[in-house]
C-alpha cells in the first residue's frame, strides 16, 4: 500500500506540468502550422522543394527558441544560474 501512495502522490506532483507542457504543444503547434501555410504557397509559387523545407526547418528552429535563447542571455546578465541550469536539465546538454 505504502508503495501504491507514493506512486500516487509522485503523480499528483507531476499534474502541475501538464499545463505548461500543453502551453508549450500548443504554442509550437501554432507557430508550425503558420509557417507550414506559408511553406505550401512557396511551393505553389513554384520554389523549389528543398528551399522551402530548409526555410520551413530554419524559421521553425528560430521561432521556438528566441524567447527561451533570449531569456537564458538575460538570466546569464543577471548571473541566475537556475535558469541556465534548468535548461542544460531540459535539452539534456551535458558540458
Amino acid at each position: 500500500i505504502d508503495s501504491q501512495v507514493d506512486h500516487f502522490i509522485g503523480w499528483l506532483r507531476t499534474q502541475d506540468a501538464v499545463p505548461v507542457i500543453r502551453a508549450i504543444r500548443d504554442k509550437a503547434e501554432s507557430e508550425s502550422k503558420v509557417l507550414l501555410e506559408k511553406a505550401k504557397k512557396q511551393l505553389e509559387q513554384g520554389m523549389p522543394a528543398e528551399q522551402v523545407v530548409n526555410e520551413l526547418a530554419r524559421t521553425l528552429t528560430k521561432k521556438l527558441l528566441h524567447e527561451p535563447s533570449r531569456q537564458l542571455r538575460q538570466s546569464g546578465f543577471n548571473t541566475d544560474n537556475n535558469l541556465i541550469e534548468s535548461a542544460r536539465s531540459l535539452f539534456n546538454i551535458k558540458d
